[in-house]
């Protein structure tokens, strides 16, 4: 449930804090009444858990007055509705098995940002990260695959929502960029040359499998593991066929400024 905490305070170098009585209206009707600030009369706190007041949005009236002096002065302080921050739900990254990823969360509701938001980061409970500003957390070997509670929270309304981010594996776990063995035998072990990791990290444009005379045997834009020892040499890259035992070269090209990878690897069954 909301809660808003409202607040005033006299310029201690005017008056003397312990003269002072502070009187709150809501529409008109007096919540507070003659209560000192030793006595938390400068404060009330609206909602929550524990309410000592309800929260109900428009104006509220306090004013401070002088025992001594008589002397007194109002200021009306205004609750409104805040807007609570929508976190897109299902979010999840991938990351190498001894590698780290940094983790984020979009607030579907605020696309520009406009506004200030602090995070707080949980791993099973325990705060990792708090206070954040800059939305942004490095999910480091240290925690395995463990999954992240992001609480984000609207510094202009207080007002706070919660999601779980997932960590996932990569399917070439361990991150191999360069595996020189695949048997593809239907066990649903290293059945495929899996490079899921770089095209997540460098986005693959291009890759081609070519057998030991030099014929191109298998071709794919925005691979990550479609070859699993078929022949597309006649053009389709889905053929049933499967190339004989033996030794393959390939080379995978980047959208990125890294350079290609070429190497071998040996086909098995």
């Amino acid at each position: 449930e909301g809660e808003a905490i409202l607040a005033v305070n006299v310029d201690p170098a005017q008056q003397v804090p312990d003269n002072v009585v502070y009187y709150w209206t809501y529409n008109n009707i007096d919540i507070v009444a003659g209560v000192s600030e030793a006595n938390g009369g400068n404060t009330i706190t609206l909602g929550g858990n524990n309410p000592e007041f309800d929260l109900l949005l428009g104006d509220y009236t306090v004013t401070a007055y002088n025992t001594v002096t008589e002397c007194f002065a109002s200021t009306v302080i205004t609750v409104t509705q805040g807007t609570a921050p929508e976190l897109e739900d299902g979010t999840s990254f991938a990351k190498c098995a001894d590698g780290e990823v940094e983790l984020s969360v979009n607030i579907t509701n605020d696309p520009e940002m406009s506004s200030d938001y602090l995070y707080d980061w949980y791993i099973d409970g325990i705060p990792v990260l708090e206070g954040d500003s800059s939305g942004t957390f490095t999910h480091s070997q240290e925690f395995g695959f463990d999954s992240v509670l992001v609480v984000v929270t609207d510094t202009s309304s207080n007002c706070s929502t919660e999601t779980t981010i997932t960590i996932d594996t990569f399917m070439n776990e361990n991150c191999r960029d360069i595996p020189q063995g695949i048997s593809p035998n239907g066990d649903g072990l290293n059945d495929c040359l899996i490079l899921d990791h770089l095209e997540a990290q460098e986005d693959i444009v291009k890759a081609e499998v070519y057998n030991r005379y030099g014929v191109k045997v298998f071709e794919l834009n925005d691979y990550t593991d479609q070859w699993c020892g078929q022949d597309a040499s006649g053009g389709s890259g889905s053929s049933d066929g499967l190339l004989p035992v033996g030794t393959y070269f390939y080379v995978i090209q980047f959208a990125s400024d890294r350079e290609p990878i070429t190497s071998w690897i040996y086909l098995n069954y």
